[in-house]
Order: C-alpha cells, then structure tokens, then sequence
C-alpha cells in the first residue's frame, strides 16, 4: 500500500479521490514503520503527481523525515527535501541545516 503512489506516478496516472482517501487511511497507521527508501518514494510520488494531502499529513511524513534522517543516503535526502517544497510544506532551518551537513 505505501508504494501505491509511486506505481501511480511512474505510469503519470492520477489516482481517484476515493482511491487516495482510501490510501491516506491505510498508510496513517504504517508512518513510523516507514524506512527512508519508502518515505522519499511517497513524498516523490505525491509531488510528481501534483496531490497535496492534507497538511497533517505532510507534517507527519516530515516528521518521519527527520526521525529516520541517519539511515538516509543523498538520493533519499535530495528527493524528499524536493517533494517537499514541492508540496510548500515549510521546514524548519535546522533540519534543512541537519541534511545540508550530510
């Protein structure tokens, strides 16, 4: 299910509102089990396809972010901190200063 955007977004097909709602429910119990691998997938996914969730839900995907941070590897970084401002999602400084060390 948490890759499901990405399928998605690699065949430029915008998934169904219900589909999606659907898709924030299933997801909102898997956001701390998420690696770094899956979180810059969805974030990639859901700025490639232009899908704004709600702003509780970006907050949180940015707090995996920051949490999983030391597992992650220059592609995952670059292509979250993308994703995001993509998404217009604001970042606090010292966690743009935290990735911008690596």
């Amino acid at each position: 299910a948490m890759l499901l955007l990405c399928a998605y977004a690699k065949a430029n097909r915008r998934p169904r509102r219900t589909l999606l709602l659907a898709w924030y429910e299933l997801v909102e119990d898997s956001w701390l089990a998420m690696g770094a691998k899956d979180t810059s997938g969805v974030l990639w996914a859901l700025a490639t396809l232009q899908i704004h969730p709600p702003p509780d839900t970006l907050r949180r995907l940015a707090a995996v972010l920051a949490r999983i941070e030391p597992e992650c590897g220059c592609r995952e970084i670059s292509t979250s901190l993308w994703a995001l401002a993509t998404l217009d999602l604001e970042l606090s400084p010292q966690l743009l200063d935290r990735f911008a060390e690596r």
